[in-house]
């Protein structure tokens, strides 16, 4: 398992998950994957209200390194802002 502040990206048999537990932050990934050409298999949502987490399935393909690396690329300080813009949301 490997981690990048809020995010959690796990390894399983079948994906390579990539968790966050953040709406804004989750929205910011979505897009970021899409500009890559990384097509996760399906999203999943699970809790409700401020107590979400939101998961991006990466078929095997998709290494957990390769993942880690492209999230690594994203700016410390761009994932602070964004969460930093979702708590002033809340």
């Amino acid at each position: 398992m490997a981690t990048t502040s809020k995010i959690v990206l796990v390894s399983t048999d079948e994906y390579t998950i990539v968790s966050v537990g953040d709406f804004e932050l989750f929205d910011f990934l979505d897009d970021f994957f899409v500009e890559r050409g990384f097509e996760c298999s399906h999203v999943q949502i699970e809790g409700s209200g401020d107590h979400q987490v939101h998961s991006f399935y990466f078929s095997r393909d998709y290494e957990l390194s390769m993942l880690n690396a492209a999230i690594s690329e994203i700016p410390l300080e761009e994932i602070e802002r964004i969460l930093a813009l979702a708590a002033k949301g809340t």
